[in-house]
């Protein structure tokens, strides 16, 4: 519980922080990062599914 409380309050810091004092560097630095994560999770999508395909194959030759 302890490191509940702790986290939510580092996290208000931070938000607080981050949206008074550099608000126009966060904006450029998520302009830059969402391509990237656009990128990643459709990576991570497809080797989910690539991996999703095999097991059914092998599912399909034990029976």
């Amino acid at each position: 519980m302890l490191a509940l409380v702790i986290g939510l309050l580092f996290t208000a810091t931070a938000a607080y922080v981050g949206m008074n004092y550099c608000l126009p560097e966060m904006i450029t630095f998520i302009k830059g990062a969402f391509p990237l994560m656009f990128f990643f999770g459709g990576l991570i999508a497809v080797i989910a599914g690539i991996t999703s395909l095999k097991e059914e194959s092998e599912e399909d030759k034990k029976e």
